[in-house]
C-alpha cells in the first residue's frame, strides 16, 4: 500500500485540534431531562426523501425505505457501499472490483430496477455530489458510493420511484439520500474494528470517531474515519485459483503462456497451427525453465486426433485481485449558528483513498501478424514459400515479474465537498426558507505499469533489414528470438519492457439552491402545504490521458478514453400537499429544467401526481404518477475518440462470399477472414437528445395490529429514447444491406454505416476487403419498460422477561423487463434472458435483552440465467441457476452504563460459495456480477466502541 500524504494528514490533525480546542474555551450547554422527555414524547416530523414538504415517515404516496446506522452495524456492513448494495430493489448488476480492466474498478455503484447505475440520484443531506471522474464502462457517468464515509452517516433513505419533478432529471429509478449525523451534543464516540477473511486476504482495520459541541445558539458536529484493507487475490480462493476448477473436464485447459501460431500452414489446409516449443527450440524440455508454465496441450479443432503443444499455466487465471487493497481517510465537520429567527450553517466533507488493483493484464500478442522466415514450422505456406505468417503470445506470471505489485494499478482519489447556507423563518412562523451553495469536487490520478509495444517486440523479435513479405500481403517481416520467447523473464527484464502510464481526471458539481416551504391556505379538510425550489447548477469533468496512451502503438493493447466538458442547468419547481378530505390527500409537483450545453437538450417540464387515502388509522392506500426526462450523461456527449479491440462477424463478406450459410457457420469456416479481431473507435455525440419516461406506483400500507406494518407496491418505469452505443453488429448489418443492394446505398443511413467501416482495399490478397476498423458511438434509440412489486413487513414483539424481538423483511420481484434497442425492433421481455436477478429478499431478525443484542441478517438472490441459457439458446426456459441465500450474524454487548460496547460480526455465516455454472465456458466459471460477495468468502470482525461525555 502507498503511504498517505503527510501534508493531508497534517491538515486533518490541525483541523481536529482546532475543533477539540473549542472545548476548553466554550461553556457547554446540555438539555435538561425534562426537555429530553418532552422531545421523546412527540413524534418527530422530518423531511423525508421523496418530498420537500415536512411529513412523518409513514406518510407519502411513494414508498420510502430507511436504514439507520444501528441497523447498518447490526446487519454486518462495513461501508455505505455494502449497505446500499443490500437493498432488495437493486436487481440490476453493476461492475465491481473483480471485473478486471474496467474503467471504474476502484468505484462502486448500484443499479436499481436494471435501469442503469446512472439513473439513480445519490444525495448527501439532500445535496448533489460530483460524479466519478472516469466513465462507467467507458461510456456513462456514475456516483462512487465508496467515497461516502460511514462514520458520519445517521441513516440512509431510499425513495423507490421516479421523482424527476422534485429532484431533477437524473432521479429516474429512485433517490438515495444519505443523511449525516448532527445529534451529538457535547460527546465523542469512537470505535475500532478489526476484520479478516477465513480463506485469506482482505485483512482490514477501521477507526472511527464522531463528536459534537452544543452551545446556546451554535453547534458543531465532526467525524473522521481511517480504513485500511489488504487485497484479495483469486488464487486465495480454491474454487477459482486454477483452470482445474472448470466444471467440464474438456475446458480444464492451461493458459497459453508461450505459444507460436502459424496462421496459414498445416496439413488440413490454411488453418492456424501451434508450433511445438520442443520443435522450435530443439530442446525436449523447452518449457522446463518456466516456474509455473510447463509443456501443455489442448485439442486441435482442425484435427480431431491431434493436440496443440505450448507452454501453459493452470494457475495464471488466479493472479488478479478480486478485492482492491485500499487505504483511505475521511473527515467531516458541520455546524450552525442561530441569529434570531435565522440560522447560518455550513460544513466540509473530505475523502482520500490510495488503492492498489491487480488487473492481471500482463501479456503480449502481436495483433498484426509477422512474416517470420525462421519459423520452426516444418510445413510450407499455401504460397509455396518457406516460413510462416506468425502470431505469438507471451503471458508473464507473477513468478517472472516479481509479484503482483510489479503490475499494480494505483488510484489516488480525493473528494472535497463544501456547503454553506442560511435558513430560517420567512414572513411568519408558517414559512421556512433555506438558501445554500454546495460545491463537490473529485480528483483522481491513475498510475499503471504497462508494456511498451516496441520494447516487447524488440525483445522477442529481430529486425530483418530490407526484407519484404514474400506472400504479397504486406505483413511486417521479423525473425523470432527463440531464446527469449521460451525463457522466463526476471523482474529487471520486466521493468525494462514496461513504463508507467499516468492519467488524471477530475469532476465538479456546483449548485445554488433556494427552498421555501410552508402553509399556503386552509381548506375544510386541513392546511395546504407548499414547497418551492429554485436551482442553478454547473457541472464539469475533464479526463487528461497520458499522451503516450493516446499515441498509436506505444503501450501494447491499450488506448484510453479521454474527454471533458461543461454543462449548466437552471431549474424551478413547486410542490403542493392538498388535503381533499379528512381521509384523502393529493400531492402535486411540477418542475422546469433548462440545460445549457452543446447537446440538442433544451428544456422540459415534468410533473408528479400522488394520492394518499386513509379509510382508517391503520390503512393507507397510495399511488403516484410521474413524468421524467433525463439529459444524456456528459461522457456520452463529450467523449474524445477512443479505441478498443474486439472480434466481429463480417456480415458483408459472409453474405457476399458464402450466400446461404449462417453467420455462425461462416465465421467458423475462416475466422481470420470472417470473424476477425478488429480495432474499434468510439466518440461522444453532441447531437444527443434527452431520454423521456413515465413511472407509476400503486400500493398500500396496513397495520393490522400494534407494532406490525405490511406494505406492498406495484411499480412501473417506462423510458424512451434511451442513449445506447450503436451496436457493432447493427452497423455491420446495415453496411451489408447497403453494399448488397437490400437498402438504397444513397440514403444518409447507408452512407453513415458504410463510413463507419474501414476495410482492406480489394487488392487480390488473402486480406482483401477484410475489416480493419469499425467506428461507433452513442445514439438515442432504446426503450425499456420494467414492472415489478415491492413488499415489506416490520414487526416488533416485546416480552416481559426475555427481551424484545424484531423482524424486518423486504422483497422485490421483477414481473417484466421489456426492451428493444431500436423502435422498429420487436419488444422482448428480457427478464429471463439476462443474468439480472428477477427477485431479491433482504431481512433481519433481532433480539435485545438488557445490554445484549443479536441480529441475524439474510439475503435471498433469486434464480438467474445460466451461461448456456443466455448465450447458446437465447430463448430457452432452462437451465437456470437456482436461488442463493447468505446470512450475516452480529452479537453486541453494552457495558460501563452503556458508554462502552463490543460487537462480533460474521458475514456469510455459512461460508456459501458462488454456485459453479455447469455451462460456463471460461474462468471463473460463475458470474462475478451475481455472486461477487460470495466469491470473497466468509469474513469476521470485532468492533470496540466507547462514548465520552463532556
Amino acid at each position: 500500500m502507498k503511504t498517505l500524504n503527510l501534508q493531508r494528514w497534517s491538515a486533518l490533525v490541525a483541523s481536529a485540534l482546532l475543533v477539540l480546542g473549542a472545548v476548553g474555551t466554550t461553556t457547554a450547554f446540555a438539555q435538561s431531562e425534562e426537555e429530553d422527555d418532552e422531545d421523546s414524547a412527540e413524534l418527530d416530523r422530518v423531511v423525508i426523501t421523496g418530498s420537500r414538504i415536512t411529513r412523518t415517515a409513514i406518510e407519502g404516496p411513494s414508498p420510502v425505505t430507511v436504514i439507520d446506522r444501528e441497523q447498518i452495524d447490526r446487519e454486518g456492513f462495513t461501508t455505505v457501499s455494502e449497505a446500499l448494495k443490500s437493498l432488495n430493489q437493486v436487481t440490476g448488476l453493476a461492475q465491481n472490483e473483480a471485473q478486471a480492466g474496467t474503467f471504474t474498478q476502484n468505484a462502486n455503484s448500484i443499479d436499481l430496477r436494471n435501469l442503469g447505475p446512472g439513473r439513480v440520484l445519490i444525495l448527501v443531506d439532500g445535496r448533489r455530489i460530483s460524479d466519478y471522474p472516469l466513465p462507467f464502462n467507458g461510456q456513462s457517468n456514475i456516483v462512487n458510493i465508496s467515497a461516502i464515509p460511514l462514520a458520519a452517516v445517521d441513516r440512509i433513505e431510499f425513495l423507490a420511484s421516479g421523482a424527476s419533478a422534485i429532484y431533477g432529471s437524473d432521479a429516474i429509478a429512485g433517490v438515495v439520500n444519505i443523511i449525516l449525523r448532527d445529534d451529538l451534543a457535547n460527546s465523542f464516540e469512537m470505535n475500532v474494528r478489526y476484520g479478516d477473511y477465513t480463506d485469506g486476504g482482505g485483512e482490514n482495520i477501521r477507526f472511527q470517531g464522531i463528536g459534537g459541541f452544543l452551545g446556546n445558539n451554535w453547534n458543531i458536529t465532526y467525524a473522521f474515519e481511517y480504513f485500511d484493507q489488504d487485497p484479495i487475490y483469486a488464487f486465495q480462493r480454491d474454487f477459482m485459483d486454477s483452470v482445474q476448477d472448470a466444471p467440464r473436464p474438456n475446458e480444464r485447459i492451461a493458459s497459453r503462456n508461450a505459444v507460436e501460431i502459424d496462421l496459414f500452414s498445416g496439413a488440413f489446409g490454411p488453418f492456424p497451427i501451434y508450433i511445438d516449443p520442443r520443435v522450435a527450440t530443439g530442446n525436449p524440455g523447452a518449457c522446463s525453465d518456466f516456474p509455473d508454465a510447463p509443456l501443455a496441450s489442448r485439442p486441435d479443432p482442425f484435427d480431431p486426433s491431434g493436440q496443440r503443444f505450448y507452454c501453459g499455466s493452470e494457475t495464471w487465471v488466479g493472479e488478479q485481485s478480486i478485492l482492491n487493497g485500499r487505504e483511505q481517510i475521511s473527515a467531516y465537520t458541520s455546524g450552525s449558528l442561530e441569529l434570531g429567527d435565522h440560522e447560518i450553517f455550513g460544513g466540509v466533507n473530505y475523502f482520500q483513498v490510495d488503492a492498489d488493483i491487480d488487473t492481471g493484464f500482463n501479456y503480449y500478442f502481436n495483433q498484426t501478424p509477422f512474416y517470420v522466415p525462421n519459423s520452426a514450422s516444418q510445413a510450407l505456406s499455401p504460397f509455396g514459400i518457406p516460413g510462416s505468417v506468425v502470431q505469438m503470445q507471451r503471458i508473464f506470471t507473477n513468478a517472472e515479474i516479481g509479484g503482483p505489485s510489479a503490475k499494480f494499478q494505483q488510484f489516488d482519489e480525493e473528494v472535497i465537498d463544501y456547503f454553506v447556507g442560511i435558513r430560517g423563518q420567512l414572513f411568519s412562523p408558517y414559512w421556512d426558507y433555506e438558501i445554500s451553495w454546495n460545491s463537490s469536487n473529485y480528483d483522481l490520478t491513475r498510475d499503471r505499469t504497462l508494456l511498451v509495444e516496441a520494447l516487447v517486440e524488440d525483445y522477442f523479435f529481430d529486425e530483418v533489414p530490407g526484407a519484404v513479405d514474400p506472400t504479397g500481403n504486406g505483413f511486417p517481416v521479423r525473425a523470432i528470438d527463440y531464446s527469449t520467447v521460451y525463457a522466463p523473464l526476471t523482474p529487471a527484464i520486466w521493468q525494462s519492457l514496461t513504463d508507467n502510464e499516468r492519467s488524471t481526471a477530475d469532476s465538479s458539481n456546483d449548485v445554488i439552491q433556494a427552498v421555501i416551504t410552508g402553509d399556503l391556505m386552509d381548506l375544510p379538510a386541513g392546511t395546504v402545504q407548499m414547497a418551492t425550489v429554485f436551482e442553478w447548477a454547473t457541472q464539469e469533468y475533464d479526463i487528461t490521458l497520458d499522451p503516450r496512451l493516446v499515441a498509436a502503438n506505444y503501450y501494447w493493447g491499450l488506448t484510453g478514453t479521454g474527454g471533458g466538458g461543461e454543462r449548466d442547468r437552471y431549474a424551478a419547481g413547486v410542490e403542493f400537499a392538498v388535503p381533499v378530505t379528512d381521509q384523502l390527500q393529493l400531492s402535486l409537483a411540477g418542475r422546469y429544467d433548462k440545460y445549457d450545453d452543446i447537446t440538442q437538450v433544451d428544456d422540459a417540464f415534468t410533473y408528479n401526481v400522488g394520492l394518499e387515502y386513509r379509510p382508517t388509522d391503520r390503512i393507507l392506500l397510495r399511488g403516484s404518477w410521474a413524468t421524467s426526462f433525463r439529459a444524456p450523461d456528459m461522457h456520452y456527449v463529450f467523449a474524445d475518440p477512443s479505441g478498443f479491440f474486439t472480434s466481429v462477424v463480417d456480415e458483408y463478406l459472409c453474405r457476399d462470399e458464402q450466400p446461404g450459410s449462417s453467420l455462425g457457420a461462416c465465421a467458423d469456416s475462416d475466422p481470420a477472414r470472417y470473424n476477425p479481431n478488429i480495432f474499434g473507435e468510439r466518440a461522444g455525440n453532441p447531437g444527443l437528445e434527452e431520454e423521456e419516461g413515465e413511472s407509476f406506483t400503486v400500493g398500500f400500507v396496513v397495520e393490522p395490529i400494534d407494532n406490525l406494518s405490511i406494505t406492498a407496491d406495484w411499480w412501473q418505469v417506462d423510458l424512451d429514447n434511451i442513449v445506447v452505443d450503436n451496436p457493432l453488429a447493427r452497423i455491420l448489418e446495415l453496411e451489408a444491406d447497403c453494399r448488397l443492394g437490400t437498402r438504397d446505398i444513397n440514403t444518409g443511413e447507408c452512407q453513415d454505416a458504410i463510413g463507419r467501416v474501414t476495410r482492406v482495399p480489394d487488392d487480390g490478397t488473402v486480406r482483401a476487403e477484410t475489416i480493419l476498423q469499425v467506428d461507433t458511438g452513442p445514439i438515442n434509440a432504446a426503450n425499456n419498460k420494467v414492472t415489478g412489486i415491492d413488499a415489506s413487513l416490520d414487526y416488533l414483539y416485546e416480552t416481559d422477561g426475555i427481551g424484545t424481538f424484531s423482524l424486518s423483511l423486504g422483497w422485490t420481484h421483477v414481473l417484466d423487463d421489456d426492451f428493444n434497442v431500436f423502435p422498429e425492433d420487436p419488444v422482448e421481455n428480457v427478464r429471463d434472458q439476462s443474468i439480472n436477478w428477477r427477485s431479491r429478499v433482504r431481512g433481519n431478525v433481532s433480539w435485545q435483552y438488557q445490554d445484549f443484542t443479536a441480529t441475524l441478517f439474510g439475503e435471498r438472490f433469486g434464480s438467474t440465467r445460466s451461461y448456456e441459457g443466455r448465450v447458446f439458446d437465447e430463448f430457452a426456459e432452462e437451465p437456470r441457476m437456482g436461488p442463493q441465500m447468505y446470512y450475516n450474524l452480529s452479537l453486541g454487548y453494552e457495558f460501563m452504563d452503556g458508554k462502552a460496547n463490543v460487537q462480533f460480526i460474521v458475514d456469510n455465516l455459512f461460508d456459501e460459495k458462488p454456485p459453479i455454472d455447469q455451462e460456463w465456458s471460461g474462468w471463473p466459471y460463475f458470474s462475478f456480477f451475481n455472486y461477487y460477495q460470495a466469491s470473497l468468502g466468509q469474513s469476521y470482525a470485532i468492533q470496540l466502541g466507547y462514548r465520552f461525555d463532556y
